[in-house]
C-alpha cells in the first residue's frame, strides 16, 4: 500500500536522502544519513497561532521552507530523523492510515541501532502512543498529554471540544501505555501536567516547578533545553544534579513569577502570592539598577516604591513592557535622563515596543530644552 511513499521506499530499499509527504491529516520530513547511527522518531506540538498547511502545500512547497518541529536541531546533531506533524483539520495523530502507515514504518526502522521519540504535549502524546508499535527504545517527553479519554482521564479539562468530534476508545488512544524508557519533564505545580505525566510508569520523571505547560519554551529561554536534548541523544541519559542546579535559573524568568501568580497556580495562597510579588518586584527592578550610578539607584528605588509603580509591576506580565511604562513614569516625575537610560537599554535589546525610538528621541528633545532653560536662569 505505502511502496511510492518516499520514506518507505527509500528505507525498503536501504538508501540514504531527505524528503517530505502526508499520511492522511499529518505531514513529514525526513533524513536518512546512516544506518548505523539511531533513528529519532519526533511528533510537532499543537500550534496554536500557526498556520497549518494543507496537503497541496506541501507538495508545492520546497523542502529546506518547510519547517517542522525538532527536525533541524536532531539533524544537525547527526541522526537519522523522521518528524511528524499534523496538517490543517487533523489534530492529535488521531487517524487510522497514520496507525497503519506507522506499523509499516517500523518494519523499516527495526534494523536501526536505537529508535529515540522526542515531542512536547501533544506531540508527546504521540511519541508515547505510537511508541511501542514503532518498537522505540527510548523517548524524551515534554509536558506530554497521555491521553484525552474521559475514562483514563476524567481529570483533563483541555481540549474538550475535539473530544465531540472522536471516539477515544478506540484504535491508539493511551500513551501511558508506553514501555520504553526514558524521560518526561513537566511542571509539579500545574495539577493538569502533574496528572498527565503520573500516567507514565516507566519513565524517570524530572520537574521544573513553576512555569506551567510550554515546558520546551521554558527550557529553550532558560538555556537547558539544547543540552537536556542533546544528553538525551548523545548519551542515553540526562545529569539530574545539573537539571535541578539549572532549574534555579527560573528566579531569573519573568515567566516562572507571572505563572505564579496566574490563576493556574492551584498552590496560590494569600502570604505565598506577597513573597512572590515581592521576589517579582527584585527581578524586575534589578534589571532597571544596572549600570546606574549610586545617586540613580537611591532615585529609582525610592521611585519603585511609588504605589502607582507596584500595581503597574503586579498587572504587567512583560518585563520590557514594564520599562517602557515606567520610563514615561519617570518623565511625569521630571526624571528625563533615567527614562532615556531605559529606553536606550530597550533599543540595545532590540525589543520592539511600538514608538520606542521616537518616544526616546522626543525625551531627548526635551531634556536638552530643559538644560537651554536651566543654563538660561543661571547666566
Amino acid at each position: 500500500m505505502y511502496k511510492k511513499d518516499p520514506l518507505i521506499k527509500l528505507l525498503h530499499n536501504s538508501e540514504y536522502g531527505m524528503g517530505k509527504g502526508t499520511v492522511d491529516k499529518v505531514w513529514y520530513k525526513f533524513s536518512i544519513i546512516d544506518y548505523n547511527k539511531p533513528i529519532v522518531i519526533t511528533f510537532a506540538p499543537y500550534k496554536p497561532n500557526s498556520v497549518l498547511h494543507s496537503p497541496e502545500d506541501i507538495e508545492k512547497s520546497d523542502f529546506e521552507e518547510l519547517f517542522i518541529w525538532g527536525f533541524d536541531f536532531i539533524k544537525k546533531e547527526g541522526f537519522n530523523v523522521i518528524s511528524f506533524d499534523t496538517l490543517k483539520n487533523g489534530l492529535w495523530y488521531r487517524s487510522e492510515y497514520l496507525a497503519d502507515y506507522l506499523k509499516n514504518l517500523s518494519e523499516e526502522i527495526y534494523g536501526f541501532p536505537l529508535r529515540l521519540g522526542y515531542g512536547g504535549s501533544m506531540g508527546g502524546y504521540g511519541v508515547s502512543v505510537f511508541s511501542n508499535l514503532l518498537n522505540l527504545n527510548r523517548v524524551l517527553l515534554l509536558n506530554p498529554f497521555s491521553t484525552l479519554n474521559r475514562r483514563l482521564a476524567p481529570f483533563e479539562t483541555r481540549f474538550s471540544d475535539f473530544l465531540k468530534n472522536d471516539n477515544w476508545e478506540s484504535g491508539f488512544f493511551d500513551g501511558g501505555e508506553c514501555n520504553a524508557k526514558g524521560y518526561v519533564i513537566y511542571d509539579p505545580l500545574f495539577h493538569l501536567d502533574v496528572k498527565q505525566a503520573n500516567r507514565y510508569k516507566n519513565l524517570e520523571h524530572l520537574r521544573l516547578p513553576g512555569v506551567g505547560h510550554s515546558m520546551p519554551m521554558h527550557l529553550q529561554r532558560l538555556g537547558m533545553l539544547g543540552w537536556i536534548a542533546k544528553s538525551f541523544l548523545h548519551e542515553n541519559h540526562i545529569d539530574k544534579n545539573r537539571f535541578y542546579k539549572e532549574a534555579r535559573r527560573r528566579r531569573n524568568y519573568s515567566e516562572y513569577y507571572n505563572w505564579l501568580l496566574s490563576k493556574m497556580n492551584r498552590h496560590l495562597t494569600l502570604k505565598r502570592k506577597n513573597i512572590i510579588i515581592y521576589y517579582k518586584y527584585k527581578f524586575f527592578i534589578k534589571e532597571i539598577l544596572k549600570g546606574s550610578t549610586p545617586h540613580q539607584q537611591d532615585v529609582l528605588l525610592r521611585m519603585c516604591k511609588n504605589r502607582k509603580v507596584e500595581e503597574m509591576l503586579v498587572n504587567t506580565k512583560n518585563q520590557n513592557i514594564f520599562l517602557f511604562k515606567f520610563s514615561k513614569f519617570l518623565v511625569n516625575r521630571g526624571r528625563y535622563g533615567l527614562s532615556i537610560k531605559i529606553l536606550k537599554h530597550l533599543i540595545d535589546q532590540e525589543y520592539r515596543i511600538d514608538k520606542t525610538t521616537e518616544l526616546l528621541n522626543t525625551y531627548r528633545e526635551e531634556l536638552r530644552k530643559k538644560k537651554e532653560r536651566k543654563e538660561q536662569i543661571l547666566n
